[in-house]
Order: structure tokens, then sequence, then C-alpha cells
């Protein structure tokens, strides 16, 4: 068995802040990577009996190749409000794509003992790409009161996945859809999440804190 492998991968990532004036500030930030990856492997088994292990049946000879790229983006664009004296207002956007191909070649050859000659072949392919998208919106304040600390805020996400798994079989170079061995499958999710709380000191070696959050999925 031999293999190769070529894989690149890059990174980016750019942010900035901007001060629209005193205590308030608006930031983004945008970053993602781009991956490739070209996968081949050759590979040839000899067959033989258990009984005559020295004498070669039939060799298989399975060449398989595969081509995988991702690409991920993700932004956020941020405000937040802070007066240095214990009251702050923050509000995060985000939201992040995920994109994953492959595709694999995967021929199984069998030779006469003399390797030239087919006696039979199956080959396959595979077509599997995921789209995965992300959305949240997140609101958080706080402020000071009687003493302590309190907050509330809120947050929603919502994910799309989108999976498809496509296997062929390929009869005389023409590759044909299996329905048996593919599927596709799409997941949505949603989360409505809300929160209060407050925590102050109770003297100087004690503290106390509460709390109440509530979510549907």
């Amino acid at each position: 068995n031999n293999s190769r492998n070529d894989t690149r991968n890059y990174n980016y990532r750019v942010g900035a802040d901007y001060f629209l004036r005193k205590n308030h500030t608006i930031g983004f930030l945008v970053g993602g990577s781009i991956f490739t990856a070209d996968n081949t492997s050759y590979n040839r088994i000899t067959l033989a009996n258990a009984n005559t292990p020295a004498t070669i049946d039939s060799i298989l000879v399975a060449n398989n190749t595969a081509d995988n790229h991702r690409q991920q983006q993700t932004y956020n664009v941020n405000y937040r409000y802070d007066n240095n004296k214990g009251r702050s207002f923050n509000v995060d956007l985000d939201y992040g794509k995920y994109q994953n191909e492959s595709k694999r070649y995967q021929p199984n050859r069998y030779f006469n003992a003399a390797e030239d000659e087919v006696l039979t072949e199956i080959i396959n392919r595979f077509d599997t790409p995921t789209d995965i998208d992300i959305y949240t919106v997140q609101v958080d304040y706080e402020d000071d009161l009687l003493g302590g600390k309190m907050g509330f805020g809120s947050k929603f996400s919502q994910v799309v996945s989108d999976n498809t798994f496509l296997f062929y079989i390929e009869e005389s170079g023409v590759p044909v859809l299996s329905d048996r061995k593919s599927n596709l499958f799409n997941y949505d999710e949603r989360v409505y999440a809300g929160y209060m709380s407050y925590a102050r000191p109770l003297g100087k070696k004690w503290a106390m804190s509460a709390g109440l959050r509530a979510e549907q999925t």
C-alpha cells in the first residue's frame, strides 16, 4: 500500500473597532479558512488459498482517489456601551458558513495471477457535500443595583445543516446512483433563550448570586 497526500490550508482574520463617541464602540470581525486535500492510494493485494499460500490465486488492485475541499467564513458585528460606572450594554451579531465537499473514486479490480486479465471489478463513487449556516443574535445588559450587579439578556441562534451522501456504482464506465445506499439529511434548529441574574457581596467573607434562565428549542 502506498498513499500520496497533497494538502493546502489558508487562514485569514481581519477586524477593526470604531469609537462612535465616548463610551460607544462598534466593531467587526471577519475570519475564515480554505482547505484542500487531494489523496491518492495505491493498493495491491495478492490472494491465495490457505492450504497453498505460496500459489497466488488472484490479485486485487485498488487505486483510490479523494478530492476534499472545505471552506469556512465567520462574520461578527459588535456594539458596546460602557459608562465605566458599572453600566454596560452589548449586542453581538454572528454568522458562520461552512462548506465541505468530498468526492471519492474507489475502484476494486480483481486480476488473474499473471495480472493481465480482469476477472471482476466493483467501482464505486461517492459525492458527499455538506453546507452549514449558523446565525446568532445576543444582547446583554448589566447595571449596579442595591450594592450589587444586576444583569439580563437574551440570545437567539439558528443552525441549518444540509447533508448529502450520494453513492454511485459504475457500470460500463457510467456512474449510476444507488438510492438504497444514498441519503439526504436536512437539519434546522432554533434556540430562544433569556436570563436574569443578580450578585452582591455580603460582608467581607460572603457573597450571594441568583439567576433564572429560560430556553426554548
